[in-house]
């Protein structure tokens, strides 16, 4: 009894310096990814677009909006999805639940989509290199110039903009775009909502505040109350972290028990989050700021729990040798897959949209709730708009290894990693875990071609743009 009393307060005691070292390197990652500030007015910045011209806000309907963004939610691990477990009573509750795919697979450029309305390769906000590594500053760029983001627009409509996260890449994103709070990671969602119910408190104006909540990115953190909601977790090794992440460890007995916990880590945090996002919600109607409010609930990725391990480590290049787990590696449905999720007083029930849905749908989404026009290009359409059921999707601009790009249209689906030498096409219907790729040749050129055409149109309407550029902006 006294040695597993002792072993019980080792564990504890480590539990404790891990999160101390983890919170940490968090500080130094804020450092390194948020750049000090250089005194831009944001508002200076936005008035040298000539906005007049591609804006029209003489109608406006100024509805408070709340954004937020559960870093790494997969789609399938909500309950409404289906999942075996009651992950998210709450979140189950709002009137419009979509299934989306996210623009890209890992934050920085997702998050810039989000707020852009813009694909990767149309916002630049990406990683510029053959092979892609996160770890080095030079090949990270800023959204474009000449591009407009989501909180500039409201900015400059009159409304009091902010945004708090614990995620610092998600800042850095949008650095000089807007002005963000960033915790450690290991904040838990409570310690953002309170900063955001203050802020919100404090605003005058309506305004717009975007949330990027952490506690499903690594390293794993629920409050106690959580911690073993679904079942006990044992504790293991790295069970907050990764660990298995070769493939010839990832096969046998303690494989299959790590496994098994960690999911369940993932899922009673996600519990934890739907607990915290209903009591976030609750108080702001207490103090009288949900009545005018539109609540949009998505993330900027999902999550792989090694369900594509094998064919990664057998047919595509990692620089860091790791496979199967995690985000921004790859483009199969399990990180890419995302929900959109909306409710409010202003908002009814939308109806008519079912699929060929992107997160880049969530800025013009936004505009129109807000009846703002905006005419400058964007990727995204409104879910209060008609789509065609064969409307492209794209998913792109990875963060690890070569790039990989995802192009859905309808039930078919492309994955294209041409210095990996892959050019699959799943049906997704018949294949929803892609595991089969389908073996037509023609059928993939049919679906190259359509990618190609994509990009030529968009790097046309780029060079149109730079050419008119010098009509938006004021000398």
């Amino acid at each position: 009894m006294f040695i597993q009393t002792l072993i019980q307060k080792f564990k504890s005691i480590r539990d404790i310096l891990d999160r101390v070292y983890i919170e940490y390197r968090e500080r130094k990652s804020v450092q390194r990814y948020t750049p000090r500030s250089s005194g831009v007015n944001i508002k200076t910045q936005v008035s040298r677009l000539n906005v007049q011209n591609i804006i029209d806000m003489d109608n406006i309907e100024k509805h408070n909006i709340v954004l937020i963004t559960l870093d790494c939610l997969r789609y399938s691990n909500l309950s409404f999805a289906g999942y075996f477990r009651e992950t998210t009573p709450f979140i189950d509750s709002a009137p419009n639940k979509f299934r989306a795919f996210a623009a890209a697979p890992w934050t920085y450029p997702s998050v810039a989509s989000i707020m852009t309305g813009l694909y990767p390769h149309n916002h630049n906000a990406y990683l510029h290199g053959k092979i892609k590594d996160v770890g080095n500053l030079n090949q990270f760029r800023a959204i474009s110039r000449n591009v407009l983001t989501l909180p500039e627009i409201l900015l400059w409509a009159g409304y009091d903009v902010g945004m708090v996260t614990s995620i610092a890449v998600a800042a850095y994103s949008l650095r000089n775009r807007i002005t963000s709070k960033v915790y450690p990671g290991t904040a838990p969602a409570e310690k953002v909502f309170n900063y955001a119910e203050k802020w919100i408190k404090n605003s005058q104006n309506p305004f717009f505040i975007y949330i990027h909540l952490g506690d499903l990115h690594g390293p794993l953190y629920p409050p106690r109350k959580f911690r073993d909601y679904f079942g006990k977790v044992k504790i293991l090794p790295k069970i907050r972290t990764w660990a298995y992440t070769k493939p010839e460890e990832q096969q046998g007995k303690n494989f299959e028990e790590y496994k098994y916990n960690r999911i369940l880590l993932y899922d009673n945090t996600l519990r934890y989050l739907d607990y915290a996002i209903e009591k976030f919600y609750k108080r702001l109607k207490a103090i009288g700021k949900a009545e005018n409010t539109v609540f949009i609930l998505t993330s900027d990725h999902g999550e792989e729990f090694w369900e594509h391990a094998k064919i990664e480590s057998k047919y595509f290049y990692d620089n860091r040798g790791i496979y199967g787990v995690g985000h921004g590696h790859n483009v199969f449905n399990e990180v890419i897959e995302v929900p959109i999720v909306i409710w409010g007083e202003p908002i009814e029930k939308i109806s008519g949209v079912t699929n060929s849905i992107s997160s880049v749908d969530i800025m013009p989404t936004i505009l129109d709730i807000l009846n703002i026009h905006y005419f400058a290009k964007l990727d995204g359409i409104s879910l209060f708009q008609k789509r065609d059921k064969k409307r492209p999707i794209l998913s792109e601009a990875t963060g690890a290894g070569y790039e990989k790009k995802a192009l859905i249209i309808g039930k078919y689906k492309l994955l294209y990693s041409p210095y990996d030498n892959v050019e699959w096409v799943f049906d997704l219907e018949s294949d929803p875990y892609e595991h089969n790729p389908i073996l037509d040749e023609e059928l993939v050129k049919i679906f190259k071609e359509m990618l190609r055409k994509i990009y030529q149109k968009d790097e046309a309407e780029k060079i149109s743009q730079i050419i008119k550029s010098r009509k938006l902006f004021i000398k």
